[in-house]
């Protein structure tokens, strides 16, 4: 129980995450491997396994680009098998995904919203744009991608 109240503490000090800012999150993003659009970011795509990094991002709770869970049989409750699935979408359901990207009210406001996260974590939005652009773009067209095969 007093694990459960310092996180809770933790997650409800304002000033705390004011002074923090970003640092936390950008520490993640580093120990995973970094992100080449970020500042002081180390992102080396020679030594970049997709798969490690869905390892990683699995001891912290975070689903990859498959989900993969134990659970008990359905034909025998003394025995687990292991579950795959797709991964939570962003937008969470798949309607949101579909049409033209250009004409698509959900994706534009979630292209705003992916421009702005990487404004706040420190991407150079004026010398990276054509980048950013790109990378914006990929993130929301492997959304679409999973959305339209799950």
């Amino acid at each position: 129980m007093k694990l459960a109240r310092t996180y809770y503490d933790s997650c409800t000090d304002e000033e705390a995450q004011s002074e923090l800012g970003t640092l936390p999150l950008m520490a993640l993003i580093s120990q995973l491997g970094g992100w080449e659009l970020l500042t002081n970011a180390r992102f080396n795509s020679a030594n970049y396994h997709w798969e490690a990094l869905a390892g990683q991002l699995t001891t912290i709770g975070v689903d990859g680009i498959i989900k993969v869970f134990v659970h008990n049989s359905f034909q025998d409750r003394d025995t687990h098998i292991l579950m795959f699935s797709p991964p939570k979408l962003f937008l969470e359901k798949k309607k949101f995904y579909r049409g033209a990207p250009s004409t698509n009210a959900f994706l534009a406001f979630y292209r705003e919203y992916i421009r702005e996260l990487f404004r706040l974590l420190g991407a150079d939005v004026d010398d990276d744009a054509s980048e950013i652009e790109y990378q914006v773009n990929d993130i929301i067209d492997l959304e679409r991608r999973i959305a339209n095969v799950s």
